[in-house]
């Protein structure tokens, strides 16, 4: 694994991790007063969920892309 793969899957592994705090720690989605806001939470939970796809199909285009070898 050369020096830009290991470069590329740390940019993608830092943004990954937060995301998936935020979606089992729903706590940090909701602040002070806003106990009734289930709707955000839902509507947030769902975009994270999204980037979180996103995020795990780059990392897979980046194992089967074309190897230049």
């Amino acid at each position: 694994m050369g020096n830009n793969q290991k470069l590329f899957f740390v940019l993608i592994l830092i943004p990954l991790i937060i995301p998936l705090v935020f979606v089992f720690n729903t706590d940090f989605l909701i602040p002070a007063g806003f106990v009734l806001g289930v709707d955000g939470v839902v509507v947030s939970r769902n975009l994270y969920v999204i980037f979180i796809l996103y995020l795990i199909t780059k990392v897979i285009f980046q194992f089967t892309g074309s190897k230049k070898d």
